[in-house]
């Protein structure tokens, strides 16, 4: 993991964007701050953009609850275009 501490001035901005190769897209983003990232060890995905669900879920399917570690799933619309 790279560690952005030393590179960050504290009125930098860096999107933290999440998405896996499936989404083809970002999913999620989060924005910190040079000040956060250099008080914090890790940070989090962010919240679902615009038409995406992010839900954690277990090996039953079923959500999790706060700081209960399981998968990430995402779900959302699908938009198509006739040319």
């Amino acid at each position: 993991m790279l560690n952005l501490r030393p590179l960050l001035n504290p009125e930098c901005v860096v999107l933290n964007v999440y998405g896996p190769a499936e989404c083809a897209i970002a999913a999620s983003c989060y924005v910190v701050t040079g000040e956060e990232a250099q008080n914090h060890i890790g940070l989090p995905i962010g919240r679902p953009l615009a038409y995406t669900q992010i839900y954690i879920l277990d090996e039953f399917f079923q959500e999790v609850i706060p700081g209960q570690i399981g998968e990430i799933v995402i779900g959302g619309k699908k938009f198509f275009s006739i040319l």
